[in-house]
Parts: C-alpha cells; sequence; structure tokens
C-alpha cells in the first residue's frame, strides 16, 4: 500500500518511509515474505526516484533467471528495466494473471506508458 502512496503523490518522505520498511523485511527475513519479491518491490520504490544501478540490474537478471517459469515476475522485472518484451510477456498470460498484475503498484511504471 505505501507503494500505492508513491504514486498518487510522491514525497521524499514517503519514499524514505517505504524503503525503510522494505529494508526492516529484508533484514527481518521472515519464511512469508518472498525474498524475490521484497527485491522487486524494493527497486521498484528506487526506480520511482532514479534509475537502476548496475549492481540492482544484475539482482534482477538473477531474479528473472530462477523465475524464468513464472511469467508475473518476468513481466516485473521487464517493467523495471524498461523492456520492450513486456507486451510479448502479457500475451503468455492468462487473463487472471493479467488483471492482478493491472492492480498491483509496479503496473504504474508501465500503464502511462500504454
Amino acid at each position: 500500500m505505501l507503494i500505492l502512496g508513491l504514486d498518487k503523490g510522491f514525497n521524499d518522505e514517503l519514499l524514505k518511509l517505504t524503503q525503510s520498511v522494505c529494508d526492516l523485511l529484508e533484514r527481518v527475513a521472515l519464511p512469508e515474505y518472498d525474498s524475490d519479491v521484497l527485491k522487486i518491490n524494493k527497486l521498484q520504490i528506487l526506480k520511482r526516484s532514479r534509475n537502476l544501478n548496475e549492481d540492482e540490474v544484475s539482482s534482477l537478471l538473477n531474479i528473472k533467471e530462477r523465475r524464468h517459469d513464472d511469467y508475473k515476475f518476468q513481466t516485473c522485472i521487464a517493467i523495471l528495466m524498461g523492456s520492450i518484451e513486456v507486451p510479448v510477456l502479457l500475451k503468455k498470460m492468462d487473463d487472471d494473471d493479467i488483471t492482478m498484475l493491472k492492480t498491483w503498484p509496479i503496473w504504474n511504471l508501465y500503464a502511462p506508458s500504454v
């Protein structure tokens, strides 16, 4: 929900808060939190304020390799990397997954360009 707030009214305080929450979740590493999801969330927060650096892109490529059979992950990574493969990946997903993806904050990084 915090990430959605960034899209509604971007400000530095909300950005710092969302980054802190992601950092905390990463440090705690609770079993119910998927580390790849946490990483993507953290990077989409950063993407809202700047371009991703080489290490961050590298971590996305590692996730892309691990999750090669999950089109939702592949699409989220493509959105973060500004890839032209997003429409191709969407065609491989079923309607329910596309509908779900469009409710996620990461979609806001792609939707304005469609």
